[in-house]
């Protein structure tokens, strides 16, 4: 019958009833202290994998068993635009982003040299590349009073034939922005050499015309210069030899200047059956900000609104609502 049972023999029912209440609890509270320490001692330990930071500073980093350990220092600049070592990209451009508002001489020393350089980081891609050197030459953009020293060092990229055709237009991309900014440290000087060599680099006179357009919006270019600037792209737009990409940009700085010769020559281009549906639908575009009070455009502009061929239906209406509004 049990122990307890026994020794409780003829007692009240009452009082048994109690006691056993009382070892219930008792044994309950006993298996909650052991349990937890069970099921610590039988888990696995808890793993923690630390990521990269953007700080120079020392961090603590825990060890499995416990033991606190010094974190590795993060790279310097030199390693990070180093051409030979092997340093991942997301770690290159951390620390390219890390990098103070007021940078020191050697930083600037370090930076331009990386952005003159004509190749790149080993084991980076070009799309990596082109991303460090770009905000490499926005760290340096930042810099007060730096601009004047920038401006020749951009150039000097452009004009370099050996170097990466892209790199070549970001750095021209960089100098409009200098001057669009208003500073008066570039003239503009390396966008009209572009546009004058646009038989030989089509794609970079397309970039140079785009920015001047943006300039002659602000009033920062003469009556002669946005002349000059009218007639290189309405020839590169009616130039079948050119690439399409290139006569696209064209064909809208056309339309940003309101050249009126290049209204019949975006009919053209909206009905040729050799164009490439882009440079076509960039046509339709240039009719809906050309195309007021020609009823021949409204009727081609409705045909291909309604019409089968799908890709050109919503270009088309498009058009059409800029021309009515």
């Amino acid at each position: 019958m049990g122990i307890l049972p026994m020794m409780w023999r003829g007692r009240p029912a009452r009082l048994r009833q109690g006691v056993y209440l009382l070892a219930g609890i008792l044994l309950s509270a006993l298996s909650d202290c052991i349990a937890p320490a069970v099921r610590a001692a039988d888990a696995p330990s808890i793993q923690i994998r630390a990521g990269k930071t953007d700080t120079h500073g020392v961090a603590d980093s825990v060890a499995p068993e416990g033991e606190v350990r010094e974190a590795p220092p993060s790279p310097t600049l030199a390693t990070a635009l180093s051409l030979k070592t092997g340093l991942p990209f997301d770690e290159r451009l951390a620390v390219v982003h890390a990098l103070p508002a007021i940078l020191s001489p050697d930083h600037i020393v370090a930076l331009t040299a990386f952005v003159s350089a004509r190749s790149g980081p080993a084991g980076l891609d070009a799309g990596e590349i082109y991303a460090l050197k770009n905000d490499a030459i926005n760290a340096l953009t930042r810099q007060q009073g730096f601009v004047e020293k920038l401006v020749p060092i951009l150039a000097g990229v452009y004009a370099d034939r050996k170097q990466d055709a892209v790199m070549r237009d970001y750095a021209l991309q960089h100098l409009a922005v200098i001057a669009l900014d208003g500073s008066k440290a570039y003239k503009w000087v390396q966008h009209w050499q572009a546009v004058g060599a646009a038989d030989a680099e089509p794609e970079l006179a397309a970039t140079a015309m785009l920015h001047l357009v943006s300039a002659s919006e602000k009033n920062s270019l003469s009556a002669a210069q946005k002349q000059k600037l009218e007639s290189a792209a309405l020839r590169m737009a009616s130039d079948k030899d050119k690439p399409d990409v290139s006569r696209i940009t064209a064909l809208q700085v056309c339309t940003r200047l309101k050249v009126s010769a290049a209204r019949q020559l975006a009919f053209s281009l909206a009905q040729s059956p050799e164009a490439g549906f882009p440079l076509r639908i960039s046509a339709i575009a240039a009719l809906g900000d050309l195309g007021q009070g020609d009823e021949r455009i409204v009727s081609l502009l409705k045909n291909y609104a309604d019409g089968g061929e799908r890709r050109l239906r919503v270009p088309a209406r498009s058009a059409l609502q800029h021309i009515q509004h």
